[in-house]
């Protein structure tokens, strides 16, 4: 794929409007004020100001050159935000790439209401729009409501990634020559920023599918590269973990295909998402158009080597029968995930509609009706003035809404009497674990109160957990041999391995009945209810690590304290300090800013500390710039600080502290070299000692770890003065025999 653009009025370069932009933003950011481009009760106006008059045939060649190759060509414009429908002012972004976008919904336009994409940093490096790079501007072809994908998504995002959405008022033209287009949804696009939201990492692969149902076409990535399209991850590798899952998928036995499927691909986030498909009337989700499915995307979770799939384009959310059965579509042999995964597997099944029973309870039209009111606040009075270019006539857009406020409560109430929905569960309460901290050493016991509803027994309670990978699953018992009380009094239990210092673990638990007519394995209940999308989870406590290294002195708001020499900047800075009277190898140790991340920043190869000697790491996230530089900044509001040794020692903790607000040039430290109190000093100490601290030598009194002359002349002074720290024998009284017991000790020397 190439890129190229139209036309380009300025240089490539960061413009002067650009960085006042920047500035402006910045400013507001640190006044504690962020924006969220997607927050759906902001109603944002976005003005489309092109050079050219022709803008809109540009716009329109080019998309039809990017059908036909590829390439992608942008039209450069100015994007003029305005925050608010009181905001007369706006925000100027200089020099974007705009494109026209879509298939369906461009095709069907014959007007100026074209779905966009708006790149912000096509022709200006870096530029951004409250954080985000792309922006997806959808014209809701098939939504005369314009809210679907929006109160839709939000329900999505309770249960699983699932973008964010609002509403837009979109203007373009040339400056002076502005028309109004119309209302538009803008989205949040599932890319890299969407991964690392949602993911423990964004390095894996993207799959979208545009024409490819799951399907199996043997090993020829070919047969998958025009149904899927890439982006992320290895190159090398790309569609091969897909060909994997489809091969599983398609190929397996169906008593294996439960455990195989689920190592590589999340079963659970299958059903979550195929439940919200029925329960959301969405019909263009994975089972539309069959054998070409599209509408979702396919990520590749590296962490635990699973893919996972992920809804996208939902305008078409509450546009089917509000009496749709509750396996609507899904019997299809071009189908493999509906029609084999779930109906072909009782398990599988079973979860699927516990699932559609939970989202169930989100359709409420009470709540529903709010969001809807308080969008048609917005889109209302811009509907009823522009006619030429919205693609719904007024009576259209009434209607429709008309018919979203019958069909969410009837759909409410068709699923509310669905008897697969209403089979009696068992219940989930009191989860607790034990020990509350583990260790390395400790072997976690998850107990819970599980009763029975109705008169349906308990056919089976299952611990869900895993460190990486997969779920596996661990019967829980209620025999008294479980850590669970006695033998039948209702609580369960079942046990987690021990797992390594700083392993996050992550767990659920899983209720059927006994119930098991038709195939059935009974009706389920998950706690939480949210089972791998939100599951409870642990660190494993790493045990405390014997270490002459402490944290001895810190600046987390440094202005002008105390220059990098590597990067001639000021930054955030920590110093250790070696206690002892040897030299200490730093390497592997670990520092952090995050008490449960405790492999955060590992110290590389090389890094030594003297004995009695500090060393400064410069806390400005750029681990370029050298050994001593982290990956993390410290909070000027208040952090955390961990120091922990090497993983193969352990990982366990050799010093931390937790501190509050900060202020400029003033550090924080410990009151004396290796101190137990701290404080803050002004002037701070980088690099130097904080003072020495007082020792157990009595005869040290003036404190300054030596014994000499000036002590002896500080005891006769107090003796003189009657003062009782001259008071050596601890008496009360000043005679001859402090005057020994000084001599004596003065003597004996410090330890």
């Amino acid at each position: 794929m190439s890129i190229r653009h139209s036309r380009l009025k300025r240089p490539p370069t960061t413009s002067l409007a650009f960085a006042l932009t920047t500035a402006m933003l910045a400013a507001g950011a640190a006044a504690g004020e962020p924006h969220d481009l997607y927050d759906d009760t902001v109603y944002r106006t976005m003005e489309v100001v092109f050079d050219d008059a022709d803008w809109n045939q540009q716009l329109r060649d080019n998309w039809e050159i990017h059908n036909s190759t590829d390439e992608t060509i942008y039209v450069v414009a100015d994007l003029i935000v305005y925050d608010s429908p009181t905001d007369t002012t706006g925000t100027t972004y200089p020099d974007v790439g705009v494109q026209y976008k879509g298939n369906s919904s461009y095709w069907f336009v014959d007007g100026l209401k074209k779905p966009y994409k708006i790149t912000m940093d096509a022709f200006i490096d870096n530029q951004e729009l409250y954080g985000h790079s792309k922006i997806t501007l959808n014209n809701g072809i098939f939504d005369p409501t314009k809210i679907r994908e929006v109160i839709s998504y939000k329900i999505m995002r309770e249960f699983m990634p699932a973008s964010r959405a609002n509403l837009v008022f979109v203007r373009s033209g040339t400056a002076g020559n502005i028309q109004d287009i119309g209302v538009y949804t803008s989205v949040e696009r599932v890319n890299k920023k969407f991964m690392r939201k949602h993911f423990p990492n964004d390095n894996g692969h993207r799959y979208k599918a545009d024409s490819g149902s799951m399907l199996y076409f043997g090993t020829d990535v070919n047969q998958y590269n025009t149904a899927y399209s890439a982006k992320g991850g290895d190159l090398l590798t790309h569609y091969q973990d897909l060909i994997e899952v489809c091969d599983v998928l398609n190929n397996t036995p169906i008593n294996q295909l439960r455990t195989e499927l689920d190592e590589i691909f999340s079963i659970d986030r299958l059903t979550w998402q195929a439940a919200a498909g029925v329960a959301l009337l969405n019909w263009d989700d994975l089972r539309a158009f069959a054998p070409n499915g599209h509408n979702y995307y396919l990520y590749e979770d590296t962490l635990n080597d699973r893919l996972h799939i992920l809804p996208w384009d939902w305008d078409l959310g509450w546009s089917t029968s509000t009496s749709d059965g509750l396996f609507q579509s899904f019997s299809n042999n071009s189908l493999p995930l509906t029609d084999r995964a779930i109906l072909d597997i009782p398990e599988i099944k079973d979860r699927y509609l516990a699932h559609l029973r939970t989202i169930t309870t989100r359709i409420d039209w009470p709540a529903i009706q709010v969001d809807v009111a308080r969008h048609r606040a917005f889109t209302d009075s811009r509907v009823s003035t522009i006619h030429e270019q919205e693609i719904f006539s007024n009576f259209q857009y009434t209607n429709s809404h008309n018919g979203l406020a019958t069909d969410i409560p009837g759909r409410r109430d068709f699923l509310d009497n669905q008897a697969l929905l209403n089979r009696p569960s068992p219940t989930i309460a009191n989860v607790s674990m034990l020990p509350a901290s583990p260790t390395s050493d400790d072997i976690v016991w998850v107990t819970a109160d599980i009763a029975q509803e109705a008169n349906e027994g308990i056919g089976g309670v299952v611990l869900f957990s895993r460190d990486q990978g997969r779920f596996m699953p661990t019967p829980m018992f209620d025999d008294g041999a479980h850590n669970d009380g006695a033998s039948g009094d209702g609580v369960y239990g079942a046990s987690i391995q021990a797992w390594g210092a700083g392993v996050i673990v992550e767990y659920y638990i899983e209720t059927s009945s006994s119930d098991t007519a038709g195939g059935s394995t009974g009706a389920k209940r998950y706690e939480p209810i949210y089972a791998e999308h939100q599951p409870l989870e642990y660190q494993v406590r790493a045990d405390a690590f014997d270490s002459p290294i402490v944290i001895n002195e810190f600046m987390a708001d440094n202005n002008t304290t105390i220059q990098d020499p590597d990067s001639l900047g000021f930054p955030d800075w920590i110093e250790l300090l070696n206690t002892s009277n040897v030299m200490v190898d730093l390497s592997r140790y670990f520092l952090t800013d995050n008490l449960q991340d405790p492999t955060q920043f590992e110290i590389p190869a090389g890094v030594t500390i003297a004995g009695g000697e500090h060393l400064l790491f410069w806390a400005d996230n750029d681990t370029n710039l050298g050994p001593t530089h982290t990956n993390f900044k410290l909070g000027r509001s208040g952090e955390e600080i961990g120091f922990y040794a090497p993983i193969a020692l352990g990982n366990g903790v050799a010093d931390s502290y937790v501190y509050g607000a900060q202020t400029a040039d003033i550090s924080e430290g410990r009151d004396c070299d290796g101190g137990e109190s701290w404080v803050f000093f002004d002037p701070a100490t980088p690099g130097t000692t904080n003072g020495t601290c007082s020792t157990d030598c009595p005869a040290d009194m003036n404190g300054d770890g030596m014994l000499n002359f000036f002590d002896v002349s500080a005891f006769l002074s107090a003796f003189g003065s009657g003062d009782l720290a001259a008071d050596f024998t601890g008496d009360g009284m000043l005679n001859f025999f402090d005057v020994s017991a000084f001599l004596s000790a003065f003597a004996a020397g410090c330890p």
